[in-house]
């Protein structure tokens, strides 16, 4: 069965930043319209809103990342093999047609954890535009811890989108930029155990929490 076309998807599949950007843009505004609603219930507090809302989230984005670290890199690598040796890494290949299918599964992932980045980044923005609104008097610890937060998830979304370009375009990641091929598998290599590296700091940093949450007395 054929999908339904119209204009707008004729016009957003002309270009991929067209159609990356037209799904952020989506993605805020239904983080704008769940706020308003939550917004309208009786006894709505802007704090307890974010603070769960973040809660609930951040663990899925740090899971996510951390499978993120380890996919990410590999297909990095094996785009750039397809690229240098057609003829065993080619679409007609073994290797290829599993490269591709990591490929397309990356960029699903990614464009999932870029949803989950702009939900945050956007929530948290109108949340604590309010709460300054309401309540002028911040510290300069509190503005710092604000800044430092917001500025973590810009910079997980602009990696998220980043990545999902240079999985979405044609040419190849390092070899496009390099000719030795010898450079290019040390230059992934460094490149895999960095983040094979990041993903078990981020592993740790989950079971520390969940650990320091299991002993915390819980409150009736």
């Amino acid at each position: 069965m054929k999908a339904e076309e119209n204009r707008l998807e004729s016009w957003l599949k002309k270009s991929l930043y067209r159609d990356v950007f037209y799904k952020i843009g989506m993605w805020c505004v239904i983080s704008i319209i769940s706020f308003y609603i939550a917004g309208k219930t009786a006894n709505f507090d802007v704090a307890k809103y974010l603070l769960s809302f973040l809660d609930k989230s951040m663990p899925q984005l740090n899971y996510g990342w951390m499978v993120l670290f380890i996919i990410v890199p590999v297909s990095f690598f094996m785009k750039d093999m397809e690229a240098m040796k057609p003829d065993t890494w080619g679409m007609e290949t073994l290797r290829g047609k599993v490269g591709a299918a990591l490929r397309k599964v990356t960029s699903d992932l990614l464009l999932w954890s870029s949803g989950i980045s702009t939900a945050l980044l956007t929530t948290s923005l109108m949340a604590l535009a309010i709460l300054f609104y309401r309540e002028p008097q911040v510290t300069y610890k509190s503005l710092v811890q604000i800044a430092y937060v917001l500025t973590v998830l810009f910079i997980f979304l602009f990696a998220t989108v980043w990545c999902y370009f240079i999985l979405k375009r044609n040419n190849a990641v390092l070899f496009s930029i390099m000719n030795s091929q010898r450079g290019i598998k040390l230059g992934h290599l460094v490149i895999i155990l960095f983040c094979l590296y990041a993903a078990h700091k981020i592993s740790v940093d989950i079971d520390k929490k969940a650990t320091v949450e299991q002993s915390q007395p819980k409150m009736s």
